[in-house]
């Protein structure tokens, strides 16, 4: 079926299939601008009224590897105490720079729920 939404939301790209809940997250680690080298840690957060199926981690829009999910936000749980699991809502990879070339790249996080509604958040890095 074709996407019934498709939109732009602040540089980060969501999509919705089957007339699901948009999940919602975001990539806390690395910050933006940040200098990162050899194994950098990334680490979020990702909610959805359906449930979170899936992160998975890109650099420079290629596929490298899924998150671990479920980890404990509760933080985001005070935020979000509507939605169910929020509280378990934390996600990480450890992201391995092996023969990535020095400069700007962009590192994001595509966030699928169980619902098959998508959302991407993304942070520009520089790799010494």
């Amino acid at each position: 079926m074709a996407c019934a939404v498709a939109l732009l939301v602040t540089g980060a790209c969501r999509q919705v299939r089957n007339q699901a809940m948009l999940p919602d997250g975001y990539l806390d680690t690395p910050a933006n601008g940040a200098q990162i080298s050899e194994i950098t840690p990334v680490m979020g957060w990702a909610l959805s009224e359906d449930g979170i199926e899936s992160v998975s981690i890109y650099l420079d829009r290629r596929y490298v590897m899924e998150a671990k999910t479920g980890l404990s936000r509760p933080d985001v749980g005070q935020l979000h105490p509507q939605i169910p699991d929020a509280a378990r809502s934390g996600w990480e990879a450890d992201l391995k720079l092996d023969g990535v070339a020095g400069g700007v790249h962009t590192i994001a996080a595509l966030i699928r729920s169980k619902a098959n509604a998508t959302a991407c958040v993304s942070t520009k890095v520089t790799v010494r």
